[in-house]
């Protein structure tokens, strides 16, 4: 259930730090510490590090086994029997008895949920806090929900399952007017890690451990992280986990990294983290409260900025999803870390990361608009705009089943879900309308488009014999019915699909190549499977792993000769990317776990991208083919008409600044125009005798471009002057 505007983040921690074994829970920087032997609870002012007078719950002549606190009020579990106080700890009311002991007690706005999961059950009930009414009850064998905690704003209470092997993260649905939907232990590990029994939401909800250290992601449960073993969480400025274990606290940061660590005095059982320190309780019956409390300065544990992205420079991970940007810039999806690293090739460095909501379960690029599209489970896409500053997910349409597949069709979003009959594939245009949309087909780990022939290739990953199929897309946004291809067997459907330079053939993992057109496949093919493949420099270049070892394979001619092989340090094989005509990207992820990308020219040979808009050894060749041409004014051209001082094919190949005052403007083309004029009745510059070039060249100048400058205006010239696009280097 979504909060209203004016909901103070400071409440969200409550839910994160859920009941303890002594049950310490807190409310508005008040800490409220129930003892189940006494009906007096002591309170502990957060903020100003100092004890406040407790209170006592009226008519009690015990303490609670488990409790919570809102603003509506003071919610305690006696053994079966729940009830309801004022925050002061009068006006009991009576709110239910149940047929086994309550474990923990969880809210959502006017929602109050009770788990009393037992055994290999998961049962709940939830009330309506307004008139303290039943609203429904939920239980599912075989999964419980213990050491439960919520996520409001996901609708969703998570914990782990009990007496049941192998063990798993569980949890319950509910929707906003507190009906349950589904309770299920729906992890994909099932016993690959650490059995745990208690878990903690994060305070951005999108991330859930448990008492073993095991961070997993809201969105779908994978495994994001690990860190050590917990008997308590807190969270410096709602970021940066502080855990406890025993005697010791360890601060960590956004990348799950430990940046500092204190031994207390003694073993202690909660903490609080404050904007300047962290205060640990640790019991004593002879205080006057029954605890001790230790003050750490929060400089101690060295802590990470919390507003700084997660810098992947170094760290181990893998990329889940890979892409080159029309500006050049790698990114690199890690699911892990929830974020989107940005990889410059210029610089060979990282650029800032973007941090991201959760683990998408699908990412796609659009190149025109240069806009990221991520999907969550919840069907829920949203869209980055990369041109930005700061680059942030926006919500872009809602899919109304569980996303199987993203990817782009040419100007057209394309996506896949669950709903209808089988699975529903959807054409949606850049203002998240739906174009089209077609049920009855197929789910595929990856959907290619083919610009081509503005067909979409895909497998069905979910039928057996599997089969290559596509969809035509019409320029309209309609989908036709697929047409698979004449085979209907079990040989060689494998991924990844690739699509050649001309959009005529089909490679796929296996090494097996098709016919575009009619899917008929041929009968050269290569030698052996691949992890990736790409079409360059006119050739299939493909990548593979060899008894771990990545190894770099170039496919040579009508009947694929292999031609050559290169082979990298160890590790395995990841992708291959085009960065320019002349330039391609190898990543691999070596034995340390550390993803390396590796520039490689036409002939394979290591690389790198030049950073400048001008090309010193020959101004006028701006696309550097050794020749100037028409081609070189009109490339000019189609940059001021299509991304203005942005360059948009390419870094490195596209030389636009011909005179170099960092700025392209029509008197770069003109620079070339005038030199072709002086070359007419000659011979330009690399090529042979064409005097009609310039006289050509003027006529498509003056048909293209766009815009015309003013007169009066700096930089003046025969077509008058007009604002000189100003470059941004990157």
């Amino acid at each position: 259930m979504k909060k209203p505007t004016s909901y103070k983040p400071a409440l969200e921690k409550l839910e994160d730090r859920r009941v303890l074994a002594t049950s310490i829970v807190e409310f508005n920087d008040v800490g409220y510490f129930f003892d189940s032997s006494s009906p007096v609870v002591a309170r502990y002012d957060i903020a100003e590090s100092t004890w406040l007078a407790p209170i006592t719950l009226q008519n009690a002549t015990t303490g609670p086994q488990t409790a919570h606190v809102d603003a509506n009020g003071i919610y305690a579990a006696f053994g079966q029997t729940a009830y309801r106080y004022n925050n002061s700890g009068t006006s009991r009311t009576h709110l239910i008895n149940l047929p086994s002991s309550i474990s923990a007690i969880h809210s959502d706005g006017n929602l109050l949920f009770l788990n009393y999961s037992i055994d290999l059950y998961a049962r709940f009930v939830s009330i309506n806090k307004n008139n303290n009414t039943l609203i429904d009850s939920v239980e599912n064998y075989v999964f419980a929900v213990s050491g439960s905690s919520i996520a409001p704003n996901r609708n969703t209470i998570y914990g782990r399952s009990l007496g049941v092997s192998p063990s798993d993260i569980t949890y319950v649905t509910y929707a906003d007017n507190g009906r349950f939907g589904f309770a299920r232990g729906d992890g994909p590990y099932h016993g690959d890690y650490p059995d745990a029994s208690r878990t903690w939401v994060f305070p951005d909800e999108s991330k859930v451990v448990d008492d073993a250290g095991i961070v997993y992601a809201t969105s779908d449960l994978t495994y994001a992280n690990r860190l050590g073993p917990i008997d308590d969480i807190d969270f410096f400025q709602a970021q940066l986990p502080f855990i406890l274990n025993g005697d010791e606290v360890t601060a960590y940061s956004r990348a799950f990294l430990p940046t500092g660590s204190v031994t207390l005095d003694e073993l202690a059982i909660k903490i609080f983290v404050t904007g300047d320190s962290v205060i640990a309780f640790s019991q004593d019956s002879a205080a006057s409260n029954g605890y001790r409390t230790q003050i750490v300065p929060i400089s101690d544990f060295k802590p990470a900025d919390p507003n700084n992205p997660i810098d992947p420079t170094g760290l181990t991970y893998w990329p889940d999803w890979t892409t080159v940007s029309t500006q050049g810039q790698v990114l690199l999806l890690s699911k892990y870390y929830q974020s989107l690293f940005r990889w410059n090739p210029t610089t060979l460095a990282y650029d800032t990361s973007i941090p991201l909501l959760g683990s998408p379960s699908y990412v796609t690029y659009a190149r025109e608009t240069e806009l990221v599209y991520v999907v969550y489970a919840s069907g829920l896409i949203y869209k980055i705009d990369l041109k930005q500053e700061s680059p942030r997910e926006v919500p872009f349409f809602q899919l109304p089943g569980l996303p199987a597949g993203l990817s782009m069709a040419g100007e057209f979003l394309f996506a896949v879900d669950d709903a209808g009959a089988w699975y529903t594939h959807y054409v949606i245009s850049t203002e998240g309308n739906i174009k089209h949309s077609r049920d009855w087909n197929y789910y595929s780990k990856e959907y290619v488009w083919n610009p081509t022939n503005r067909r979409m290739y895909f497998f069905r990953d979910d039928t057996s014999p599997n089969d290559l199929i596509y969809e035509t897309i019409s320029s309209s946004g309609v989908l036709q019915a697929p047409v698979d291809s004449p085979y209907h067997d079990v040989f060689g459907w494998e991924h990844p699909i690739r699509i050649s330079g001309d959009g005529q053939s089909v490679l796929l993992g296996s090494g097996s190549v098709f016919d575009a057109q009619r899917l008929e496949r041929s009968l050269y093919g290569l030698a052996n499977k691949v992890t990736d493949s790409l079409w360059f420099a006119g050739r299939w270049i493909t990548l593979r792993t060899i008894v771990e070892v990545p190894q770099l394979q170039e496919w040579n001619g009508p009947t694929y000769e292999l031609s050559r092989t290169l082979q990298f340090e160890s590790g395995f094989a990841h992708s291959l990317h085009q960065l320019t005509s002349k330039r391609m990207l190898v990543v691999t992820v070596p034995s340390d776990g550390v993803p390396a990308l590796k520039i490689l020219d036409e002939e394979l040979e290591a690389s790198s991208i030049n950073i400048g808009w001008h090309n010193g050894s020959n101004p006028r060749d701006v696309d550097d083919d050794q020749s100037v041409t028409p081609l070189d004014a009109l490339r000019i051209i189609d940059q001021i008409n299509k991304h203005g001082s942005r360059q948009g094919e390419g870094v490195g190949e596209i030389f636009c600044d011909v005179d170099n005052d960092s700025s392209i403007s029509p008197l770069d083309a003109l620079s070339v125009i005038n030199w072709l004029n002086s070359k007419s009745g000659g011979e330009a510059e690399g090529v042979g005798d064409r005097s009609d070039w310039a006289s050509t060249v003027e006529n498509l100048f003056a048909s293209e471009i766009d815009w015309l400058p003013e007169s009066g205006s700096e930089g003046s010239s025969q077509f008058g002057a007009g604002p000189s696009k100003r470059l941004r280097r990157r």
